[in-house]
Formats: structure tokens, sequence, C-alpha cells
């Protein structure tokens, strides 16, 4: 049972994590700084390239920082933290950098892990602001809430999709 929730961990950081946690999602293919213009709003995409597992974990025993997933013990208050990098065409174009904390934990469920993450997106023309309720699943939904330059007022969705290899996708649905 450990080794199914560690390996849940697995996923959270690669954002197979932090982007399962976005599946089947279009790699980037939109100019880069161009959206896709809709009536209702835009869609952007881009591929990520997930960084190394990082944890903050909070134990009986103390606090420490854990960087092998196979050393981790998952609890309620432990924190991933991530930076990763966005691409288009294979090119570094921006960063994704942020922190899921667990909330909950339930070893009998498919994705044992229960989630609140905040994720701000570094891309062309702005940042974009997420949050959101999440489990370790390889596809995750967050909130648009805002963000600055371009993205000013922006909402909408995020959907991040891991693809289980340190690499996934992320796809913008701006309403606004």
């Amino acid at each position: 049972m450990r080794r199914r929730i560690a390996a849940g961990l697995v996923t959270l950081a690669t954002v197979g994590a932090a982007a399962g946690l976005w599946s089947g999602v279009a790699s980037a293919q939109s100019a880069p700084d161009l959206a896709d213009r809709h009536s209702h709003g835009s869609t952007l995409s881009f591929d990520v390239a997930f960084s190394p597992f990082f944890l903050i974990d909070f134990s009986k025993d103390g606090v420490r920082s854990v960087d092998d997933i196979r050393q981790s013990d998952p609890s309620k208050g432990d924190v991933s933290v991530f930076q990763d990098k966005l691409l288009r065409s294979g090119k570094a174009v921006g960063r994704q950098a942020g922190t899921c904390t667990i909330t909950a934990l339930d070893p009998a469920a498919e994705a044992p892990l229960q989630l609140s993450c905040t994720v701000t997106f570094e891309v062309p023309g702005g940042t974009i602001a997420s949050q959101g309720l999440a489990t370790n699943a390889a596809v995750k939904h967050l909130a648009i809430t805002g963000g600055t330059g371009r993205y000013v007022g922006a909402q909408g969705e995020a959907t991040l999709t891991e693809f289980g290899d340190d690499t996934g996708s992320v796809v913008f649905h701006l309403a606004k």
C-alpha cells in the first residue's frame, strides 16, 4: 500500500503530475504568442517537461525534504514543490511553478492522494494563475484565477496531463 501511495506521489510530481496532470490532450501547436481565437475565448497549449521530484515531508518525527519518491511516506500536510519547463516544438518558452498539498489520503481509491494545488504559469505575454482540488491521477483540472500582462483578468480552466515519462501537456481554455 505504501508503494501504491508513493507511486501516486511520483505521478503527482511529474505532473504526469503538478501534468496525468493532463491525458490525451493535443501538443502545443498554436503560435508562440497568439491564442487560437474562438467566439467565447481562446485556447493555449504547451508541452511540459517535469522537474525532478521534491517533497516536504511533515511526519511525527519532524520535517524533512525528500527528493527520492522511494523514501517518501505520504501523509496529510506534505507538500510537493515544483518548477517545470513549458515547451513549444521542443523549445522552452515558459515555466510552471507551484505547490500541491496533500489534504487527504484514501489508500483504497484509484488515485489515493487528494490535493490542493496552486500553480502559476509564465507564458509568452504574461502569467496565468490557477488553483484547484485534484488527485494524483494523470489529468488535473484547475480554475484560472487571473494573470498578468495580456492575461490580466483571465478566467477559465487549465487542464494538466501527465504522460508518465516526465512529460505532459497543459491546455488553457480562457473565457476572457
